[in-house]
């Protein structure tokens, strides 16, 4: 019997998370040691990694765009970009200065990802953790680019133990 929807599902975001994830926390692992924790590359690495999450995702779907993806199930790319944000998360020092944060556009139910300063989050220094996921709330992403940006909703994730064993170390 041929698997649909919620089995492939699983099982795509399974093996991503035994396959893929490793190296890419590896991958970070080496460029924050190689330059001085890796605050020069890091934005540029973190943007990379999680483009090659979704690269890797087509591949282990394939399919050729995320529109074909969420036609397995509607939270499949999602599932897989959260997971990989989480997990490069977790590779960083607690003091690290920069982190990975989910975009959630309220508008037009979109998500997107940006990395910003710690320090410019309301709390985050009083949420750390291993796996923590910061999801920044705007009504539209163009509200991102404004000069007096000011971040003032954010929700903060982790993995705590009700979640699915893929979302548990």
């Amino acid at each position: 019997m041929r698997k649909v929807g919620k089995e492939v599902s699983e099982e795509i975001i399974a093996k991503f998370n035994s396959e893929i994830i490793p190296s890419f926390k590896d991958e970070l692992s080496s460029i924050l040691r190689l330059d001085q924790r890796g605050v020069r590359q890091f934005p540029s690495a973190a943007n990379s990694l999680l483009g090659r999450a979704i690269a890797q995702l087509l591949l282990m779907s394939d399919k050729t765009s995320i529109e074909e993806v969420n036609e397995i199930d509607p939270d499949l790319s999602l599932s897989v970009i959260l997971l990989t944000i989480t997990s490069l998360n977790g590779v960083l020092p607690l003091d690290y200065p920069f982190i990975i944060v989910a975009v959630e556009c309220l508008e037009d139910k979109q998500w997107r990802f940006i990395v910003l300063v710690r320090n410019k989050i309301p709390g985050m220094h009083d949420n750390l953790n291993a796996y923590l996921l910061p999801i920044l709330c705007v009504k539209k992403f163009e509200d991102l680019y404004a000069k007096d940006f000011n971040i003032n909703n954010v929700r903060y994730e982790s993995r705590p133990d009700d979640l699915p064993d893929i979302f548990k170390n």
